[in-house]
C-alpha cells in the first residue's frame, strides 16, 4: 500500500511470516530514490560490493546488512509525473502546509542510526555521491551527528557516544532509519493536533524539535 503524508510517499509492506513482526514490529526498513538509468546504477551497486535482496526488473532493493540495515530501493519511473492509478489525485504542497490541521512544509530530513559513526560515513561516501554539510555533538541525546546532502535529500547520520536514546534505540533495532523528519507551519499547532489525537509526543533529536 502506498500513502501519502506531508509531500512523502510511505510504501507499506505486511510480512508474510509473523516472526519477523513479531521481531521487529512496525519500523523503517527502506528508502527510494528514481534514478535515470536501473542498469547504470546495479552496475554501480556491484562494483561497490552492494548485493540485492529483491529485483523486479522495474525496481530494485539492495541487501540491508551491507547498507547499514537499509534496503535501498531504485526506481527509474516518477509517482508523481506518470499516471499510477491513485484512488485520488496527490494532494498538493498548499493543502499540506495550510489546510492539513499538521501544517508540513515537506521533508526536512530523514535519520540513519549506526553504531559505529566512521564506518557508516565511509559506507556513504563510497557508495553514494555526498555534500556533507554539518558535525556536531548533541550531549542531550547522547549523541554524534553528521549531516549531508545525498541527491535531493538530507540525511543525518547518529550514533552514540554514551548511554541515551541513541545507544538504545541501536540496542533493540540494530543500525538502519531512525526517523523521518518533516518540516511544519508551526510546531505548537502540530502539537496541539497530536494531542487531540491522544498520540504523546517526546523531544526529537535536535532542538526545537518533537518525535
Amino acid at each position: 500500500m502506498l500513502v501519502y503524508i506531508g509531500g512523502v510517499l510511505f510504501e507499506l509492506f505486511v510480512p508474510e511470516h509473523f516472526l519477523l513482526s513479531g521481531r521487529y514490529g512496525p519500523h523503517y526498513v527502506g528508502i527510494e530514490y528514481q534514478v535515470h538509468d536501473l542498469g547504470a546504477t546495479r552496475h554501480q551497486l556491484a562494483a561497490s560490493g552492494v548485493s540485492l535482496i529483491r529485483d523486479i526488473g522495474m525496481a530494485f532493493h539492495t541487501e540491508p546488512e551491507p547498507c547499514l540495515g537499509i534496503a535501498f530501493e531504485f526506481y527509474d519511473h516518477s509517482f508523481h509525473n506518470e499516471p499510477f492509478g491513485w484512488k485520488e489525485p496527490l494532494k498538493p504542497v498548499d493543502y499540506w502546509r495550510h489546510d492539513h490541521p499538521i501544517g508540513y512544509t515537506g521533508l526536512k530530513r530523514y535519520s540513519v542510526a549506526v553504531a559505529d559513526h566512521d564506518a557508516g560515513m565511509a559506507f556513504f561516501r563510497d557508495t553514494f555521491v555526498i555534500d556533507e554539510i554539518y558535525e556536531e555533538d548533541r550531549p542531550f541525546i547522547a549523541g554524534k551527528v553528521t549531516g549531508f546532502q545525498l541527491a535531493d535529500t538530507v540525511v543525518e547520520l547518529i550514533s552514540p557516544t554514551g548511554s541515551g536514546v541513541i545507544d538504545r534505540h541501536l540496542r533493540r533495532w540494530g543500525d538502519g532509519i531512525r526517523s523521518v523528519v518533516f518540516g511544519v507551519q508551526d510546531l505548537d499547532a502540530a502539537a496541539a493536533h497530536f494531542a487531540g489525537h491522544g498520540v504523546e509526543l517526546a523531544p526529537g533529536d535536535q532542538t526545537d524539535t518533537l518525535a
